[in-house]
């Protein structure tokens, strides 16, 4: 299931936890993410706020397959970044 994305790019979901929906946003200029790059096969995280601290999760990953530990992983760098 693709969802479309209002600025530029593609959004493309994967397995998520809870709603079952992760969006994952191709990044237009050499795979770089606007806030954050990781090294680990090429993940890159955006956060944004709501009443539990994420309103939306965009990652960039190189592979479609994604675990509930991959998850538990872009979770954790989003707190650790919220609290910069």
């Amino acid at each position: 299931m693709e969802f479309p994305w209002p600025m530029r790019g593609l959004c493309v979901t994967h397995a998520w936890p809870m709603r079952s929906l992760c969006l994952a946003y191709a990044w237009p200029i050499c795979d770089l993410c606007a806030m954050y790059t990781w090294p680990m096969r090429g993940l890159c995280v955006v956060y944004a706020w709501s009443i539990f601290g994420l309103r939306a999760v965009y990652a960039r990953l190189k592979i479609d397959n994604v675990s509930s530990e991959k998850y538990a992983f872009i979770l954790l760098c989003l707190v650790a970044a919220n609290r910069l």
